[in-house]
């Protein structure tokens, strides 16, 4: 097992899992699996690349991407200790395996080496019980709720809200 930023070498995997994540739980994202689809290669790209205002991290196991973390850096100045947390993914044959929890605790430990971000963000589909399960264990409260904020098939749903203080 390893786990390692992403770089533009990972991105076929990374395209697979998130569109994987996509078509399997379009209640859980604010993008659809066909918009995603559809997009090309220079987008995929960027969401993958990193530089000063997001990151992703990966676990592999026998060098196949299960798992993934995205972190966006705010960069405007009353921001800038804050992070917000924008994917959270595994495959879904390695849930409920430990795996996310893994992946989590050495994302914070990344980002703990760096003192000025204080403030950690993240919106979690409300009814994805295990997520907020998984977003608790680590610290995360509930700080408030999106109403209304994904719509798909003809029905809305919210978004919850949650945040971690690290220093």
């Amino acid at each position: 097992m390893e786990i390692r930023k992403l770089t533009q070498n990972d991105l076929d995997q990374y395209k697979e899992i998130r569109l994987e994540g996509l078509k399997n739980n379009p209640l859980f994202f604010g993008s659809s699996f066909e918009e995603e689809k559809a997009m090309n290669i220079n987008l995929w790209l960027n969401k993958i690349t990193e530089n000063n205002d997001h990151c992703s991290f990966g676990l592999f196991v026998s060098n196949k991407l299960i798992s993934l973390i995205t972190l966006n850096f705010e960069t405007r100045e009353k921001r800038k200790h804050c992070i917000n947390i924008t994917s959270v993914i595994t495959k879904q044959n390695f849930q409920n395996k430990g795996y996310a929890s893994l992946l989590f605790k050495e994302t914070l430990s990344y980002i703990d080496n760096f003192k000025k971000y204080t403030n950690l963000t993240l919106k979690v589909g409300e009814t994805n019980i295990n997520a907020i399960k998984l977003y608790k264990k680590f610290g995360f409260i509930e700080t408030g709720k999106d109403i209304n904020t994904i719509f798909y098939n003809n029905n809305y749903y919210s978004l919850i809200t949650m945040q971690k203080i690290i220093r």
